[in-house]
């Protein structure tokens, strides 16, 4: 079996080499293209993993586990020793940058179960530990977002489904790595709405993580905010050339550009049966968004894709995703209509089927 897995890198285009009707980004003159790269399937992604249920990623840098001998550009089941994670869907994952650590927040088990478990991930080692924090911890929940703030050294997650009403929530926490603790944050100023499946990331040059997007139940948001970590802080931009509102849309920063990267998504009626594949750019110090439309092959239209920046290659990679919402939420939000995955395909096809 095979899967197809599509890479975004901006190129350098060299002073008079650019070819008549060529299209490229202002930025260093960089031109902007997708392009699949077909490698062997197997179960088990923790890379791609960072972004599991839709949205963002984080910088990751070229770990390997301990126990993968798989060669370069190919997949491998790492099968981690001792106790893992259960089998959930709608979590969120984190890379911590100064660790070497995937960490793992909540997401959604069998018969309405809602977790709220804090696990983390060591390449080198291939373990997985159960972090246990010695605090209050964010209720159980689906649909969030997390990003890792380098300067603070912690967490942050927003938003998701919480089991305790089943509806999208605002709250906003921070988990700390020096204390092995969460902390509920209450900014100030009122911040986004409550939302499911928002898009975000850091900005490390700016300090800030960045939000754009999500969905209520019944309708989808286009806006972009920025909180503050220094200040507690949340800051409605108003931003110019917006992408369309949608959910579920993936989300990196490119630190080269030190710009965001956005792509696809959901949106329309309440089983997001409109789905996207448009590249967005933002560029946080002028607050625009640009549609970079690059040229050549895109990705299949989907929502909640993996989606990562691999530092040494300097290449957006992304993964998998779905055609429709994910049965957790559709359940929980009082929404009937059928999965489609984007599965693997026949060997040789080059494209996705639905599931």
């Amino acid at each position: 079996m095979h899967a197809v897995v599509y890479a975004y890198e901006t190129s350098l285009v060299e002073p008079g080499g650019t070819r008549a009707g060529e299209k490229h980004t202002t930025y260093q003159k960089r031109t902007v293209s997708w392009h699949p790269i077909t490698v062997p399937i197997l179960t088990l992604s923790l890379l791609l993993g960072c972004s599991a249920g839709g949205g963002t990623g984080s910088q990751l840098a070229a770990t390997k586990p301990a126990s993968d001998g798989a060669p370069a550009g190919s997949w491998s089941n790492v099968h981690p020793a001792g106790s893992v994670p259960l089998p959930r869907d709608g979590h969120w994952m984190a890379y911590d940058s100064t660790n070497g650590t995937v960490i793992l927040f909540g997401g959604k088990g069998n018969r309405s179960q809602y977790f709220n478990d804090t696990w983390a991930y060591t390449p080198a080692t291939n373990t997985w530990h159960e972090l246990t924090p010695t605090s209050i911890l964010p209720p159980g929940r689906f649909g969030h977002s997390i990003v890792y703030d380098s300067a603070g050294r912690e967490l942050l997650l927003f938003g998701g489904v919480v089991g305790t009403t089943g509806q999208p929530a605002n709250d906003l926490w921070a988990y700390s790595f020096k204390t092995n603790t969460w902390m509920h944050l209450h900014p100030a100023d009122a911040g986004p709405p409550a939302r499911t499946y928002p898009s975000m990331a850091y900005d490390p040059a700016a300090g800030q993580a960045i939000l754009f997007g999500g969905w209520t139940g019944s309708s989808a948001f286009g806006d972009t905010w920025t909180y503050d970590p220094s200040t507690s802080k949340w800051a409605r931009l108003p931003t110019t050339g917006s992408p369309h509102a949608r959910w579920g849309a993936s989300m990196v920063y490119d630190p080269a550009s030190g710009k965001l990267i956005l792509f696809g998504g959901l949106f329309g009626d309440h089983d997001g049966s409109n789905r996207l594949n448009d590249t967005w750019q933002y560029n946080p110090a002028t607050s625009t968004w640009k549609n970079l439309a690059p040229a050549g092959q895109l990705p299949p239209a989907r929502g909640y894709a993996s989606m990562v920046y691999d530092t040494a290659t300097g290449k957006v990679i992304l993964f998998g995703g779905v055609r429709r919402r994910p049965r957790a939420a559709r359940r929980h939000l009082g929404i009937r209509s059928q999965r489609k995955y984007l599965a693997p395909a026949p060997p040789g096809s080059g494209q996705p089927v639905p599931a």
